[in-house]
């Protein structure tokens, strides 16, 4: 779900701004979009209610990640309000104008999997992004989640 609709609560809008942050200090070049999916009532019927979904955007294409854009899923393993709600994972995916260049996933092996992968300075770049994901999102709201 577009990152901007789950900002519920004032902790949840910090750690989803944070979110940001994050990867604006690994790849400083990048602009986030917090409402990467059209609000047509198709897209919002498939879309995860148990995700923040962002969007990165590099001026034209960065040359390490072989791509323009960045999306990324946190998944959650219920709704970021709910008693007990935690962290289950990234789903990341790279696209250029020719589709899909690549994706990753932590649930697994945190390995980059596709046609054209970013190089792998880029590649450690994003796992220490993902790492420090895990932490902000340990505890997705202080009072509920563990």
């Amino acid at each position: 779900m577009n990152a901007a609709k789950q900002a519920k609560s004032i902790e949840l809008l910090e750690k989803i701004t944070n979110l940001g942050v994050i990867f604006r200090t690994e790849f400083s070049e990048a602009n986030a979009d917090f409402k990467p999916w059209l609000s047509d009532a198709r897209t919002q019927n498939m879309a995860d209610p148990n995700s923040i979904d962002i969007s990165f955007f590099f001026p034209g294409e960065h040359s390490g990640f072989h791509c323009g854009c960045i999306l990324i899923q946190v998944r959650f393993s219920k709704a970021l309000l709910a008693p007990n709600c935690r962290i289950i994972g990234i789903e990341a995916s790279g696209y250029n104008h020719q589709g899909e260049q690549w994706r990753f996933s932590t649930i697994g092996d945190w390995q980059f999997e596709g046609k054209n992968q970013p190089i792998s300075f880029c590649q450690e770049k994003f796992r220490r992004f993902a790492r420090q994901v895990f932490i902000l999102f340990k505890h997705p709201i202080h009072s509920n989640c563990s």
